[in-house]
């Protein structure tokens, strides 16, 4: 009898590593329902924070498609809005394109931004854990978020705060970071935060400037830290990459990111 106790007991533990939770949540910087604009109306980063918040990772979407792709979920976020109320539905899917788990939100706030942040806290709400994986082996069948992007409407855009459709002209992005690298006075370069308020930054903001070393595609870094205060270090910039190596309290921090 104890051998088929033991027995049970191993089937049991095998079956649930089998079906292990996912390992993480890719989030697109564009959404179908939204337009083509990037991080529309701050819905991408605000996801993150509340998946955060849930001790969930999310990470930004690559255009490549990762190697464990069938060990993570993808969001997909759908409008319900109405002329009263800022609403939308928030999906995961599996490598499958499968709808595993969605819930949908409402925000209080008029003004889109507002409004599309509470309903995305409001639709996160109770996703404290992610559901078991039972397609960690199979083929992907991966069906691009970005597909069939259509237009926001002028009224839509007028009613946007000033400031929100900002377009980056040469985004880069990691897993924690939205930034724009832009030309700046005297062959240097900026980095404009496009996420910042997740961050504790302001929404649009410039935290590190790239002064050219004289070596070619190789800068030195002031980079400005949420609280206010400065760190230094050197930043390489080669093909569609971008790496910072920071001197961060006598230790050094590694940024990468990935150009759009």
């Amino acid at each position: 009898m104890k051998y088929l106790i033991l027995l049970a007991v191993l089937v049991t533990g095998i079956s649930a590593s089998a079906q292990q939770a996912y390992k993480y949540v890719i989030i697109p910087t564009y959404f179908r329902d939204f337009g083509d604009e990037l991080n529309p109306f701050g819905i991408s980063s605000t996801i993150q924070a509340e998946l955060d918040k849930h001790s969930i990772k999310g990470v930004f979407e690559y255009v490549e498609i990762p190697d464990d792709y069938c060990e993570t979920l993808t969001v997909n976020v759908e409008k319900k809005s109405n002329v009263l109320k800022n609403k939308l539905k928030i999906e995961l899917r599996d490598c499958m394109n499968q709808v595993i788990w969605e819930n949908e939100g409402t925000g209080r706030s008029k003004e889109y931004r507002a409004g599309f942040g509470e309903a995305v806290v409001d639709a996160l709400k109770d996703l404290n854990q992610l559901p078991e994986n039972k397609t960690k082996n199979v083929t992907p069948q991966k069906e691009p978020v970005r597909a069939n992007i259509t237009t926001v409407t002028e009224s839509e855009k007028q009613t946007v705060e000033e400031g929100q459709n900002y377009k980056p002209q040469n985004g880069y992005y990691n897993s924690t970071y939205l930034v724009d690298l832009i030309d700046a006075a005297n062959n240097k370069k900026e980095l404009l935060i496009l996420n910042g308020e997740t961050l504790g930054y302001k929404k649009q903001q410039t935290i590190a400037t790239l002064t050219p070393s004289g070596l070619d595609g190789v800068f030195t870094v002031s980079w400005m830290k949420s609280d206010g205060s400065t760190i230094t270090g050197i930043a390489r910039l080669t093909g569609d990459k971008l790496e910072v190596s920071l001197n961060n309290d006598g230790k050094e921090e590694v940024i990468e990111l990935r150009k759009l």
